[in-house]
């Protein structure tokens, strides 16, 4: 991906929720880059911030909810200044997003075509005869059999697989550069989830895509990101290539991570490896490494020493002070 145009820029995002009379620090801190074709995973447990990162860039956040950034760029434009109506358009025709949960994104009253017009038209405008046919190409393109007669359906009378291949379709029907993909296989199959995420690299592919993949699920980032930021506490604690991360990762909670992951070679009584403790609400005093209580690494300047993100290879970068000292041994997954 060396020397591709940068679609996406994001320097220091954060991201503050006011929650009972303090702040819950929701995003701290976050910058990345997005290369032409690329495709970043973002990683990490519940409530680390990887779908918050996504919304704040959009600015689909809370009412009251306060963002805060350094820049927001998209393909050379600063976007974090954007007002409402210039936000909705670039969400349609520069970057798009397929949701989590396609049943509770569709609208239940409207059909599938219905849902897919209404989406080119606010945008292109022009004949509704245009917009059902580029509904027909889209559904197609996604691998929906029978594309036409699928656009009197609602959306309670498609499967899992295909209501989220219909949400692709809405987000590529403006024919974005950047596609933000939340957890788009949660809740599906294995071979649905499988059908989806190859649609997506085929796409990613065929039109030059680009791609941030937010995840729970190493395995799936493994096979299909070329990059992965791994997010805990709502800041970004590793990044790098994703071969090299997660076969050798830096930060402790990243090889914590992956040993949580079943392997076959365990057998059936095989032992998890879960993480003690779970994410701490990021509010009050939040010196020092967030991830401390959990590590098993853990040194006493850990309390006191908030670890700045810093080079640990080429292009790879860890948040860790006893890392980055090479103070302890190798960290295996």
């Amino acid at each position: 991906m060396t020397g591709q145009e940068t679609v996406l820029s994001v320097r220091d995002l954060s991201v503050r929720l006011p929650r009972d009379g303090t702040d819950i620090q929701a995003v701290r801190n976050v910058s990345f880059d997005l290369r032409q074709g690329e495709m970043l995973g973002i990683a990490g447990e519940s409530g680390s911030g990887k779908s918050m990162t996504l919304m704040a860039i959009l600015g689909l956040l809370p009412r009251r909810a306060h963002r805060e950034a350094e820049s927001i760029h998209f393909a050379g434009q600063r976007i974090d200044t954007l007002g409402p109506a210039a936000m909705r358009s670039l969400m349609a025709t520069g970057i798009a997003t397929i949701f989590q949960d396609p049943m509770t994104c569709l609208n239940p009253v409207m059909t599938v075509g219905s849902l897919l017009e209404e989406v080119y038209l606010t945008h292109f405008g022009g004949a509704r005869r245009v917009a059902r046919d580029r509904a027909v190409d889209m559904l197609e393109r996604v691998g929906i059999p029978e594309a036409r007669k699928r656009l009197n359906q609602y959306p309670h009378e498609l499967s899992g697989g295909l209501r989220q291949r219909v949400m692709i379709a809405m987000a590529l029907i403006c024919e974005p550069k950047v596609l933000f993909a939340d957890e788009p296989t949660t809740a599906l199959d294995v071979t649905v989830q499988k059908g989806i995420l190859d649609l997506i690299l085929e796409l990613r592919r065929d039109i030059g895509l680009a791609v941030v993949f937010v995840s729970h699920d190493l395995g799936v980032i493994y096979n299909a990101c070329d990059r992965v930021a791994v997010m805990y506490g709502g800041e970004i604690v590793e990044t790098g290539p994703v071969g090299e991360i997660l076969s050798a990762p830096t930060h402790p909670y990243t090889a914590a991570l992956i040993r949580c992951i079943p392997r076959i070679e365990s057998g059936p009584r095989g032992r998890l490896s879960p993480i003690p403790g779970q994410v701490k609400v990021m509010s009050g005093d939040l010196q020092g490494c967030q991830f401390r209580e959990r590590c098993p690494i853990a040194i006493d300047s850990c309390a006191t020493q908030t670890p700045p993100l810093v080079k640990a290879g080429p292009d790879r970068w860890v948040r860790c002070p006893v890392r980055t000292d090479g103070t302890v041994p190798e960290l295996h997954p």
